[in-house]
């Protein structure tokens, strides 16, 4: 895990259902502190009824949740010490912009000069402080999400959960949150978590990625780990960037070296991997990222850029 510390969120095991659907079948993950965790997954995974049951707003039926190490299965939301940052905050009307970004702080009782120097901090990164005096109904609705997404963001909880994928929002809300987290990274070095259907998304800002489909987690792991050890070819093909190319192979020899694949009729590889109980003449299939495929073809190909997978599509594992 990253640094060696213990993760910031531990889910165990956790079943949450929803209008007698299993949502979550016993998902198990860590998030580790001060980093970026994304959930990949498509819409059937479960990466936001995961995010909503950390946050208190989802009931878990089975299973654990600890949040710095203490056990928040059962509190409600407000006492987790987890702030959620929803696609749209809605503003209270009767306040100002300022109000409403410092309310969170006023509730936790912080004082007058320290609320003021955060809220313009945050007002200036975000490019809103010039509204900070007026009231909802007369600033533009861009400044006003920018203002949403700050009052989520402006106290210093142990986690940051996003309800949304950036790629499943609009071009401004989306530039928007990108600053946030940066300005979370960067100011308080904080422990996010956020879902994501798109792996070079996930690639390109995870720290730690937890790969899930139809409730369960597949994988989990820091992303070049798991871009080099995919448990299975459809993770391997989620989280490639650029993407895969496949070609059918066959084991040919296995020797104390690894095991000998022929790929279709063409080159032979001596590749590195535990052979388990492969067989010669057992079909696999090769998989290399389309960045290693040299003008000279597969020919060309390194053995170490290659991936090995069975015909069940599990992969094998490197030595």
């Amino acid at each position: 895990m990253i640094a060696n510390a213990a993760p910031c969120v531990a889910v165990r095991n956790l079943i949450v259902r929803i209008d007698g659907d299993t949502i979550l079948d016993s998902a198990s993950f860590v998030a580790p502190r001060h980093a970026i965790t994304m959930l990949l997954g498509d819409g059937a995974a479960g990466t936001s009824t995961a995010i909503k049951a950390i946050a208190g707003l989802e009931r878990a039926r089975d299973g654990t949740i600890e949040v710095d190490g203490r056990d928040v299965t059962k509190l409600k939301a407000g006492r987790r010490n987890v702030a959620v940052v929803f696609e749209g905050h809605a503003l209270f009307p009767h306040m100002t912009v300022f109000e409403n970004v410092a309310y969170p702080l006023r509730v936790a009782k912080l004082d007058r000069a320290a609320i003021e120097a955060r809220v313009t901090e945050v007002a200036r990164l975000l490019d809103f402080a010039s509204v900070l005096d007026r009231r909802p109904r007369d600033v533009p609705e861009g400044l006003k999400r920018r203002a949403g997404l700050a009052r989520a963001v402006v106290r210093e909880p142990a986690v940051y959960l996003f309800d949304r994928a950036l790629s499943g929002l609009d071009d401004d809300l989306r530039g928007a949150a990108r600053e946030v987290i940066g300005f979370l990274r960067e100011r308080f070095n904080a422990t996010i978590i956020m879902p994501s259907s798109d792996g070079a998304e996930a690639m390109r800002l995870a720290d730690w990625l937890v790969v899930m489909a139809k409730g369960r987690v597949l994988q989990e792991g820091g992303g070049t780990a798991l871009r080099a050890a995919p448990a299975s070819l459809d993770i391997a093909a989620r989280i490639a960037v650029p993407s895969l190319v496949l070609r059918d192979g066959g084991i040919v020899a296995i020797e104390p070296e690894g095991i000998v694949v022929q790929a279709g009729d063409g080159p032979k590889f001596l590749l590195n991997f535990a052979p388990g109980e492969a067989e010669i003449g057992e079909r696999v299939a090769l998989a290399v990222a389309q960045a290693a495929l040299k003008p000279g073809g597969w020919g060309a190909v390194s053995p170490e850029a290659l991936l090995l997978f069975d015909s069940d599509g599990v992969a094998f594992a490197r030595r």
